[in-house]
């Protein structure tokens, strides 16, 4: 059980970066910013990262649920 968060460079293109997350060895997001440096600006729609740290919460909170079963313990979050 893990999610993993990387941010590479994007070869293809030449510039811009790529945001990756994996839940359980599962791609679950995959964004491109497709920005050069100097076509980054406040315009830029960056709407999907509420939902991607959401979605990270929410695979945590799962998680954690998961190993208490899994160890049979008891307690709150």
């Amino acid at each position: 059980m893990s999610y993993q968060v990387e941010i590479v460079d994007d070869q293809e293109h030449g510039y811009g970066a790529i945001l990756i997350a994996t839940h359980n060895s599962k791609r679950v997001v995959e964004e491109y910013d497709r920005g050069e440096p100097e076509d980054n600006s406040f315009y830029r729609d960056y709407s999907w990262i509420k939902q991607a740290l959401l979605d990270a919460y929410a695979a945590g909170l799962s998680d954690y649920d998961s190993l208490f079963k899994e160890k049979g313990l008891q307690g709150k979050r």
